[in-house]
C-alpha cells in the first residue's frame, strides 16, 4: 500500500484546529500510515511511531510533511501511553488478544483513535489471529468508553477478500 492509498482511508478524519498536535502510531511497521497521518496533521506536530520490530522501522523518516516522527521500539501492550491528541492503530488491534483492555487504556490518554482493520470475523493465523470486523470494533470502542464512532474510508485489501475499513473514535473522557 502506498502513502496516498493509506491517506485515502484516513482523509475524512478532520483534525481539530491548526495547532501542533501529538499522536501515537501504534504498530507502525514501516510507516505507511505514519506518513499518511503526517500529511493530515498541522505542521509542527509530532508522531511517536511505536513498533516491536526495529528492523521494520529502519526506513522511517525523522520528519515528513513538516511533522516530527519519533520512533519507539517496544511491545504496545507494555508501553505507558502519555496524554496525546490521538492514536492511530492500523492493522495492529487484530494482533492483541485483550483488545478491550488496550482500548480502555487508550481512552484515558487520547481524545481520538483512528482504527484501520480488515472487515472480517474470521481468524487467519498468524496474520489476523484476533479479527476486528467493523461491527465488533464499534462494540469494543463503546464498551471501552468511547462515545462516538465515525466511518472514514474503505478500500480493497491486497491480502485477501476482506476490505480494509477506517473509523474514527472519540473518547468520552473530560479533557
Amino acid at each position: 500500500m502506498t502513502t496516498e492509498e493509506a491517506k485515502s482511508i484516513l482523509q475524512p478524519f478532520e483534525i481539530n484546529g491548526q495547532s501542533p498536535q501529538h499522536w501515537f502510531d501504534i504498530g507502525c511497521g514501516s510507516g505507511t500510515f505514519t506518513r499518511a497521518l503526517a500529511e493530515l496533521l498541522p505542521e509542527g506536530s509530532t508522531i511517536t511511531a511505536v513498533d516491536s520490530n526495529a528492523a521494520a522501522m529502519r526506513n522511517m523518516p525523522g520528519t515528513h510533511a513538516g511533522v516530527c516522527i519519533r520512533m519507539l521500539v517496544g511491545d504496545v501492550a507494555q508501553i505507558d501511553f502519555r496524554k496525546a491528541d490521538g492514536v492511530l492503530m492500523a492493522n495492529v488491534l487484530h494482533f492483541l488478544k485483550d483488545q478491550k483492555i488496550m482500548l480502555t487504556r487508550l481512552a484515558k490518554c487520547a481524545d481520538h483513535i483512528i482504527l484501520v482493520e480488515y472487515d472480517t470475523d474470521q481468524a487467519r493465523p498468524p496474520w489476523v489471529p484476533f479479527p476486528v470486523s467493523r461491527l465488533k470494533a464499534a462494540e469494543l470502542f463503546n464498551s471501552a468508553g468511547f462515545i462516538e464512532v465515525m466511518d472514514l474510508g474503505r478500500r480493497d485489501s491486497s491480502y485477501g477478500p476482506e476490505e480494509l475499513y477506517g473509523i474514527s473514535c472519540r473518547s468520552g473522557r473530560i479533557a
